[in-house]
């Protein structure tokens, strides 16, 4: 019951929102916590990917030993070795790997998706569209495809379009099936023989009339230095 009276005034309040403010558009933000990155979208939600971790071919993670966090940058180091330097620039986040062990596959990140979203959000990928659940969804995986990129939509109209360097794999699902309010879209992004670093881009695009904004977060290998 107080989920349901959470969401309805969620929604509600989005509503009014947009009622008042049909063109709304503030510049998203970049910022580093202690779970990880946090894009600010300027309408009133965060989203936070979380320190990317290694996957090697036997789908085993090797997690985080060590991290340190200084400004805007991090360094961090995994168990068994293995490091990854993270930095953030104007409208980037700068992934540098080094020191990679054998056998290490891919990059896995988490995006953490608030419980507003169930107040009348909206999700694309892959040619397949949905809202987020206001209730507890039926089967924990909501969507998954090997395709980005994927639109969050806030209750709002305010988009996040996030896109990554093929071949890959992503997955949203439902963490209320582990009492836990929310959602999270998994990424698993396959390293790219002789890429060592990768860059996220974070874009704002000011809507038009009363388009929504767009937010487009690119996921773009470079070449190893």
């Amino acid at each position: 019951m107080a989920i349901k009276r959470l969401v309805f005034a969620a929604r509600v309040f989005a509503l009014a929102a947009c009622l008042a403010n049909p063109v709304v558009h503030a510049a998203s933000t970049l910022g580093l916590e202690d779970k990880g990155v946090v894009i600010d979208n300027g309408a009133g939600n965060k989203l936070t990917f979380t320190w990317p971790v290694l996957v090697n071919t036997a789908k085993a993670k090797a997690e985080i030993a060590e991290k340190t966090v200084t400004g805007k940058t991090a360094v961090l180091k995994y168990e068994g070795g293995g490091r990854l330097d993270l930095s953030l620039a104007e409208g980037k986040i700068i992934l540098r790997l080094s020191d990679l062990p054998e056998g290490v596959a891919s990059i896995h990140t988490i995006l953490f998706i608030g419980i507003e979203y169930a107040a009348g959000g909206k999700w694309r990928a892959n040619g397949a569209d949905g809202n987020f659940p206001a209730e507890k969804a039926a089967q924990v995986t909501v969507h998954s495809s090997h395709s980005t990129p994927v639109v969050l939509t806030n209750p709002a109209g305010v988009d996040t379009v996030i896109g990554l360097p093929p071949p890959m794999y992503e997955q949203l699902q439902d963490l209320r099936e582990w009492n836990i309010e929310g959602f999270k879209w998994q990424f698993w992004t396959t390293l790219t023989p002789g890429t060592l670093t990768y860059v996220i881009t974070v874009g704002d695009t000011a809507p038009v009339a009363a388009k929504p904004a767009t937010q487009e977060i690119r996921i773009q290998p470079e070449p190893a230095s």
